[in-house]
């Protein structure tokens, strides 16, 4: 018995802990960007090479604008530089959680803070 009262406590905490990290991630959604000034295009660049492994890139200065979806194709000369395949292109997203703006990498990769305004994204 005293084994179970034991580990009641651990598994309630590592219970809600799921349950927190489940609603977190529910509260994302779709974003776009409300700046935009080369102060913003110049952190979404950094962040998505920084992403890349520091690789130089380009994106276009209305990235985010209208839509939150990017996707960069991979160059040979690009990815040779960081080991990756060029099977498929490589996609970020911009998401709202109600205060903060985040990059995410698709499909399930990390996210990184931006600390650029945005507000959600209309879906139709």
């Amino acid at each position: 018995m005293r084994v179970f009262a034991r580990l009641k406590l651990p598994l309630f905490a590592m219970a809600c802990a799921g349950c927190v990290a489940q609603q977190v991630s529910a509260e994302l959604e779709p974003a776009l960007l409300i700046e935009k000034n080369s102060r913003v295009h110049n952190e979404v660049q950094r962040i998505v090479s920084e992403a890349m492994g520091g690789i130089e890139i380009h994106i276009n200065p209305e990235v985010f604008a209208e839509s939150s979806l990017l996707v960069l194709d991979k160059t040979p000369r690009q990815m040779g530089l960081i080991g990756r395949d060029m099977g498929r292109p490589i996609k970020f997203k911009l998401l709202f959680d109600g205060s903060t703006c985040w990059v995410m990498r698709l499909p399930d990769g990390p996210r990184w803070k931006l600390e650029a305004l945005c507000s959600p994204a209309i879906q139709n």
